[in-house]
């Protein structure tokens, strides 16, 4: 019970950390760019470190720091950093041809990040540790 509470608490923190960071993230750092634009480079990114922490995660063994890694940081602070809700509702401000375009693009792009994270991670956590 102690760990499901301490679970829910890590993701919920992280959460609110991570909804914060998307929010600075495009309101301040990438003002410049369109809210199309800033929305895939946000998902993208975050895709790219879940793919890292993933890969960090299924090869070290169970600590408190992947723990964190996995409940705090991919769960609450990634989940709410990237959004699909805010890319369906990016799409459904478009036509149709647009906001499918919109969707293909960062998921086909988040895909393309998460994979290249993946595999670079495990290059470098075998060359460190091995």
């Amino acid at each position: 019970m102690k760990l499901r509470v301490l679970t829910l608490l890590t993701a919920a923190l992280f959460g609110a950390l991570g909804a914060a960071l998307r929010v600075f993230t495009e309101n301040d750092l990438l003002s410049d760019f369109s809210s199309e634009a800033a929305l895939i480079l946000i998902n993208v990114v975050g895709s790219a470190c879940l793919g890292a922490i993933t890969v960090y995660c299924e090869e070290r063994p169970a600590s408190c720091l992947n723990f964190l890694l996995n409940k705090g940081v991919g769960t609450g602070l990634l989940g709410s950093f990237t959004t699909f809700s805010a890319l369906s509702l990016l799409c459904l401000n478009h036509d149709f041809v647009s906001g499918t375009c919109y969707m293909a693009l960062s998921i086909t792009l988040g895909a393309a990040a998460a994979l290249a994270a993946m595999r670079l991670s495990k290059r470098l956590l075998q060359n460190t540790y091995h």
